[in-house]
């Protein structure tokens, strides 16, 4: 299940990126991404941690879609050697 979930990637990358055959732009963030990702696979980076936090809505989930995409097609790592985590935190106004 999970090896087809990832040899779907570039299937769900090519859907989620784009909006009527045309690619979203990369933002000013993507480029900070890619520089933490470079550094990642570059240099010793045990025990290190990005935090994209941010209000709904707002692109986080494009610029990780953006970043995995650059993983595979300019770095060549297999989709199986990618790894995110989601952590979703909400916070409620009502607090009693």
């Amino acid at each position: 299940m999970l090896l087809n979930e990832l040899n779907d990637v570039p299937n769900v990358l090519s859907r989620d990126l784009s909006k009527n055959n045309k690619k979203f732009n990369a933002r000013y963030e993507l480029s900070e991404l890619k520089g933490y990702a470079d550094t990642f696979l570059n240099e010793d980076t045990s025990n290190k941690i990005v935090v994209l936090p941010g209000l709904r809505g707002v692109g986080k989930t494009t610029l990780i879609l953006q970043l995995y995409e650059y993983l595979m097609k300019e770095k060549n790592i297999p989709p199986r050697n990618i790894h995110f985590n989601f952590f979703i935190i909400y916070v409620s106004n009502k607090i009693r």
